[in-house]
């Protein structure tokens, strides 16, 4: 009876351990339309002009959901090494100007599609009106850009997915205490 009440115990600390730790915010910038150009040419792509329609925002403090991108516009080089979002998001206040900015950390060219990640950074009032620390860094983006022809027309579809950084100091705090809150629990029950 006590092992089992020992593993029930344990079990019910890991849960709220685990429920304490803060959900990890994510934004998409995507887009689908006619426009730009995406040139492929010595291992290298470019494109510029590329329509970036809509922002999602998941796990943010504020305005979590879809928000409408006005004249937004992807440029990206990898050769130059940059990716370049500009727009303007009104449902969140932000004018027109540069809402990501980054490099690329490695790509991939599949025929008509590129496919790439890397670090950026997005832009204060973005992350200000999602509710986000002005200090909030970006593990890394997920980049993915392809162009397809309906009736005789060139698309061109683009995602951009980015998640916040983990903070590895808070990480290890966060395991090492439930470890140790672990180890004293099972030292109090031997004792006793």
């Amino acid at each position: 009876m006590k092992k089992i009440l020992n593993v029930l115990i344990v079990g019910i600390f890991t849960l709220v351990l685990f429920s304490v730790a803060e959900a990890v915010p994510l934004i998409d910038l995507s887009g689908v339309g006619i426009g730009g150009s995406i040139t492929v040419s010595g291992g290298n792509a470019s494109g510029a002009g590329i329509v970036i329609d809509t922002l999602f925002a998941d796990e943010t403090p504020l305005n979590s959901g879809y928000h409408e991108v006005v004249d937004g516009r992807l440029s990206f080089d990898t050769s130059s090494d940059f990716i370049k979002v500009e727009g303007a998001i009104p449902t969140l206040g932000i004018s027109d100007g540069v809402l990501l900015d980054g490099s690329f950390s490695s790509f991939e060219i599949l025929g008509t599609a590129v496919y790439g990640s890397g670090p950026d950074t997005k832009s204060l009032e973005l992350l200000g009106a999602l509710g986000l620390s002005l200090d909030t860094t970006f593990e890394f983006f997920g980049f993915s850009i392809y162009q397809y022809r309906s009736n005789n027309r060139l698309f061109t579809s683009t995602d951009i997915v980015n998640t916040a950084k983990v903070p590895e100091p808070g990480t290890l705090l966060l395991l090492g205490s439930g470890l140790l809150g672990i180890a004293l629990y099972r030292r109090k029950n031997e004792i006793a």
